[in-house]
């Protein structure tokens, strides 16, 4: 399991956890604060439903996939260079291979020089997109 971290995460990102310890399935949630507990010395969130949770201890994140991409509005496309995926604030992702492999590509066209941002997991998605655009992603799991 991929521990979390509270720098990473904002409002508005997306998780999952189990709700109870003998539930078979993860269900996904939508985080409305972030918060500090001094009695417990960690870090918690709070999610849609009021139910609050350590960061370090229960939520998990959300592993990007191409369907999780065209139900946020990605349009699926191939170029000589690969298949990408692109929204209507032109964000676009670079599919390297099938098993996933998302990486935002960043650079100079002009010198050729660019580095790839990969991207795991659905809240790095919205913190990029965000930080890029201005814009949340519209999320639809």
């Amino acid at each position: 399991m991929v521990n979390m971290d509270a720098r990473e995460l904002r409002i508005e990102n997306y998780i999952q956890l189990y709700l109870k310890p003998d539930d078979s399935e993860m269900t996904k949630h939508k985080i409305i604060s972030i918060f500090y507990n001094n009695i417990e010395n960690e870090y918690f969130v709070e999610l849609e439903d009021g139910f609050k949770v350590n960061i370090n201890k229960g939520i998990v994140p959300i592993p990007l996939t191409e369907e999780i991409l065209l139900k946020c509005g990605f349009d699926k496309y191939t170029k000589s260079e690969g298949i990408f995926f692109k929204n209507s604030d032109f964000f676009e992702l670079h599919q390297f291979n099938e098993n996933g492999d998302f990486s935002y590509k960043c650079g100079d066209n002009l010198e050729g020089n660019f580095v790839y941002i990969r991207i795991d997991y659905l809240h790095q998605l919205q913190n990029l997109h965000f930080a890029l655009t201005g814009v949340e992603l519209e999320i639809i799991l």
